[in-house]
């Protein structure tokens, strides 16, 4: 199967996992989506092609830091582009006349032709939103679309943080993850960007389309494994099982307990 691969992390375990598996050449070739306070701590790996991905909630106090992080990338030879997560990131990438390659988030929601247009007047590449369904990416131009394969999709994006609640404000800490419990006592993660204020609560249960990379391929070439908790040996769990399944051999999924999230019955 011919196809692009885009691989997200979140944390620097699973980095640790990608230069584990870097004498695979579907691992080597992939263009790799790094959170920018991994970035900021420095980047050593070598990969064909490295994306610096933006904080989702950007603020006017955080602008300074922004394009001071603007700068960095658009000087480093290493790195080829930017995700971004909303219009003010846009915006200020516009002002700065950035010169490397935009791509959008899911969350900048290309619903249809119109929206695809529209941002495509900026960016480069955009990442289909978690919420549509099969029929309605078929309604959709993709070219220039990333389709997210696997990962655990952000339920909710709040500034609500529970750790200040609980009087337990960790901002000098930077990013940490942690765990909730739901009332069918699943463990919720929560992604902690105290350096921002905001936090990333995830589905408990990762959503996998393994089972329908062909039809995907009729849409678009460029597939997204999206990495959150996952620690160092499930993530090379999971990019071998990747591996074996882009290659056209079957085998056991790692995970016991996953969705298939909106891809064939869309929002209800």
């Amino acid at each position: 199967m011919n196809f692009n691969l885009w691989i997200s992390i979140t944390l620097s375990k699973q980095l640790e996992a990608l230069v584990n598996c870097l004498e695979s050449d579907y691992i080597k070739n992939a263009r790799i989506i790094v959170p920018d306070y991994i970035y900021m701590a420095g980047l050593s790996a070598d990969f064909c092609g490295v994306y610096i991905s933006f904080p989702i909630v950007s603020r006017l106090k955080d602008e300074e830091k922004l394009r001071e992080l603007i700068t960095k990338i658009e000087n480093d030879l290493n790195v080829s582009g930017i995700i971004i997560h909303n219009t003010e990131q846009l915006f200020v990438l516009k002002e700065m006349k950035f010169s490397k390659e935009i791509v959008s988030g899911p969350g900048m929601y290309v619903w249809n032709n119109y929206s695809r247009e529209v941002l495509l007047r900026d960016v480069k590449r955009f990442v289909l939103p978690y919420e549509l369904s099969k029929y309605e990416i078929k309604a959709i131009n993709c070219h220039g679309a990333i389709m997210n394969v696997y990962g655990k999709t952000p339920m909710m994006v709040s500034a609500n943080c529970i750790r200040k609640t609980y009087d337990n404000c960790q901002k000098k800490n930077g990013v940490s993850l942690d765990y909730i419990k739901d009332r069918k006592n699943s463990n919720i993660s929560v992604l902690f960007q105290c350096d921002s204020c905001y936090n990333i609560l995830y589905n408990p249960y990762p959503n996998s389309l393994h089972e329908y990379l062909k039809e995907i391929k009729n849409y678009t070439d460029d597939f997204l494994l999206s990495f959150t908790d996952e620690d160092t040996n499930l993530t090379e769990e999971i990019l071998t099982y990747y591996k074996y399944i882009f290659s056209g051999k079957n085998t056991d999924f790692p995970v016991k307990e996953f969705t298939k999230a909106y891809f064939n019955h869309g929002v209800e």
